[in-house]
């Protein structure tokens, strides 16, 4: 009677290793399964010169993306305090560069990676939200020049987590749970995956032929001083990222964080992590996007 071989256990590195080989093919599906109006605007935006008219076509018939391109625009983002701003307005003043960058990261956020929860994508999203918000307003207290970039980067220095959580999805829909705290620190995600998110952020954003700056922000939120384009961008957007995780267990789903129940709180905290904002500082810092006229309920919408 032959004796049976007892199975060879997998070692730590070969599951590292099958891990990342699957959440390769998780990432090139993610990137390639945006919309169809997306992709077009993508070809149009990325091809001088700028074909205006068609772009705004494009975006007009997109209910969602028009009204929060017509949202931040009639915010201080850029600079410009524009009360009735049209859709063609909005375009002209975000640019294409700019407008590339939201177009492809609200797609992304809204349809890559469809097998992950409602609750995973929303959370993601809210984290990037705030981020942008506290990145904008670390960018006007520091005097760096582009408030509006500060914000566009701050949304999407995070778009490397959402391959990773449909990684860990599939990890634990087949059994195979990652440990509690894979997802703490890019040190746990490289010994969970092999690489950690802000190293795929960088290649999703270098796929869409994003700028360097913001290259830069993606890749180095938690090492700003590795910056190589623009340390200055990746410092704000670090700050965003930090600021953000303190404040995520006051904020509101709503993102209200200036609501009385909630003000007092987040204004010590702010000060405590930025003392030489001073009072008056981390009160500008905590003004609602809604004095702004933000209409926050389009950031949720594009979620569903």
């Amino acid at each position: 009677m032959q004796s049976q071989t007892p199975p060879i256990l997998e070692t730590v590195q070969e599951n590292r290793e099958a891990r990342r080989r699957r959440l390769a093919k998780i990432i090139t599906e993610c990137v390639a399964g945006l919309p169809g109006n997306t992709s077009q605007l993508d070809a149009l935006l990325s091809t001088p010169p700028v074909d205006l008219t068609r772009v705004t076509r494009i975006i007009n018939g997109d209910s969602e993306f028009s009204g929060l391109l017509l949202s931040l625009a009639s915010t201080e983002l850029f600079n410009v305090r524009s009360c009735g701003v049209t859709l063609p307005q909005a375009v002209v003043l975000f640019g294409s560069d700019r407008l590339r960058t939201l177009s492809l990261a609200c797609a992304f956020f809204k349809y890559a990676s469809p097998g992950l929860s409602s609750t995973d994508r929303q959370q993601l999203w809210q984290h990037s939200f705030l981020s942008a918000a506290l990145s904008e307003r670390t960018a006007r207290q520091v005097g760096y020049p582009e408030s509006g970039q500060a914000y566009l980067a701050g949304l999407v220095h995070d778009i490397g987590r959402l391959p990773l959580l449909e990684a860990a999805r599939l990890e634990k829909s087949a059994s195979r749970p990652l440990p509690a705290d894979w997802a703490d620190s890019p040190s746990a995600e490289r010994d969970c995956f092999g690489v950690d998110h802000c190293e795929i952020g960088k290649s999703i954003a270098a796929a869409w032929r994003l700028a360097p700056s913001f290259l830069d922000a993606v890749a180095y939120h938690h090492s700003p001083d590795r910056a190589k384009h623009d340390p200055d961008l990746a410092e704000i957007v670090a700050a965003g990222d930090h600021y953000a995780n303190l404040l995520s267990p006051f904020a509101r789903e709503d993102f209200a964080f200036g609501s009385s129940q909630n003000a007092g709180a987040i204004d010590a905290l702010l000060q405590m992590c930025v003392p030489n904002l001073g009072e008056q500082g981390a009160a500008d810092m905590l003004d609602s996007p809604q004095d702004e006229e933000f209409d926050e309920d389009l950031m949720a919408q594009l979620l569903n």
